[in-house]
């Protein structure tokens, strides 16, 4: 082997190692990415844990398959895979939409309403209100929702005479009690 070809086998092997990377935009997946790079698995002890084959979950990160789309099972393995509620694997999986949290049911235009009254609120606050980017009126409707689910998390004031439901620090409170308790016993811990 010449030392040309070693370089182009080289450079074809980090151009390859480039495309997966960049194909894998889905949060799910990058977030069983990392927890499987923090514990040093490899992608095929990954999808072992998932229950599904390497193929499959090369089809996930590919684009080819769409993951929100994977059986119960997955979702738990990766819940379980990565340690936090099952409903988050949902949002991260884009099984469920921060919208399906906020306003489920809402039609688009009831939506972007709430939407617009939303930001005004936002910008009028006077904690968050000057941090508001002027480009957020151009983000995309799934960006604005998630500002506004975030804002209505932190904000302790009631929103349009509506008692905002408390989703991340309910979530939370689920997760310490679980971890409060010894899973395989079932007692709860001192």
């Amino acid at each position: 082997m010449t030392l040309s070809s070693s370089s182009n086998t080289k450079q074809d092997t980090q151009t390859r190692n480039t495309r997966v990377r960049t194909v894998v935009t889905q949060p799910l997946l990058r977030a069983l990415e990392h927890e499987a790079h923090r514990r040093s698995h490899t992608l095929r002890q990954l999808a072992e844990y998932l229950g599904v084959d390497y193929r499959r979950l090369a089809q996930w990160r590919c684009g080819d398959a769409n993951i929100a789309r994977a059986h119960r099972s997955v979702f738990e393995h990766a819940a379980r895979y990565l340690q936090i509620p099952y409903v988050l694997i949902l949002v991260l999986a884009g099984a469920i939409t921060v919208q399906d949290l906020a306003w489920p049911g809402d039609g688009k235009a009831i939506l972007d309403r709430r939407i617009r009254g939303g930001i005004e609120q936002l910008r009028e606050d006077p904690v968050y209100g000057g941090a508001v980017p002027v480009e957020l009126d151009e983000a995309p409707r799934s960006i604005k929702l998630f500002i506004l689910f975030l804002y209505d998390q932190i904000s302790d004031g009631m929103h349009a005479g509506e008692k905002p439901i408390r989703w991340l620090s309910t979530l939370s409170d689920v997760r310490a009690l679980l971890d409060s308790f010894d899973v395989l016993g079932g007692q709860q811990q001192a």
